[in-house]
């Protein structure tokens, strides 16, 4: 199998990178001569992108034959790792490090394939969850079950309000429970108003509403009004309170926390 490493040869390749000459997130990988650690990261780093799907690329350079691309970057030691966004600078990892260093160091940052985009729930499963709830109607879990897959079709209407109706007529004490109480969370979400002509408030409450929630997130972060609308911060801090993968939401905290700072 070929080398997936490119070798970046001067500053102006980068920038090309960086404007959409390639994937949108990369490693950018600074080595120099003679550099053991650096000789044994390279194939760590390698499998990573190898096993990402395509959804990453590995970028290298020599520090010392671009010496000025490394002060511009603040690399005074070797081998040194950038994980970048297009032109942002997401986060550095330095040393030689494990392949689970790694992994654990992107999934802290990279949007992670949407394992919450469940299959749509046929009628005959919903009618199915609907007689499970029937015949337990103080069980939690069953009535979790059948309004996670209500409000993962919430683009119905007529689902959206079976869906809050059946989360009106729970007992109190049931929605105490954590899950039914992020569900309650999911349908405030989907009911809030839609800006008119919002192309990015659309684009993702009809993600939310087919069940895509990774989806939605990253609509959100690429709203170049972010940092400064407090309210689409919050909107976006609301969503990730309700995403079902805790993992991840914590991930995309993380990515939000750095987008802010």
């Amino acid at each position: 199998m070929p080398s997936p490493t490119i070798v970046i040869t001067d500053a102006e390749q980068l920038r090309q990178w960086q404007q959409g000459a390639g994937q949108p997130w990369f490693l950018l990988l600074f080595t120099t001569a003679g550099c053991a650690p650096c000789r044994a990261l390279l194939p760590v780093l390698e499998q990573t992108v190898q096993s990402s799907d395509q959804r990453l690329a590995l970028l290298q350079v020599d520090a010392g034959q671009l010496s000025p691309l490394a002060q511009q970057y603040q690399v005074r030691s070797v081998p040194q790792v950038l994980l970048f966004q297009g032109p942002r600078l997401w986060g550095r990892l330095q040393g030689l490090q494990t392949r689970r260093q790694v992994d654990a160091f992107l999934q802290a940052f990279m949007p992670q394939p949407d394992a919450h985009s469940l299959p749509v729930p046929a009628s005959a499963d919903i009618a199915g969850l609907r007689r499970a709830a029937a015949d337990a109607p103080l069980q939690a879990a069953a009535q979790a079950a059948l309004i996670q897959s209500l409000l993962q079709q919430a683009h119905r209407p007529a689902l959206l309000a079976e869906a809050r109706q059946r989360l009106q007529q729970l007992p109190d004490e049931l929605l105490r429970d954590p899950e039914l109480a992020r569900l309650q969370s999911l349908l405030h979400w989907l009911e809030r108003p839609v800006p008119a002509g919002c192309e990015w408030r659309v684009a993702a409450h009809r993600q939310v509403a087919d069940g895509h929630f990774n989806a939605a997130v990253e609509t959100l972060l690429q709203v170049p009004q972010l940092v400064q609308r407090s309210d689409l911060q919050a909107l976006l801090v609301e969503l990730l309170n309700v995403l079902p993968d805790r993992q991840a939401a914590n991930g995309y905290r993380r990515r939000l926390f750095a987008l802010l700072a």
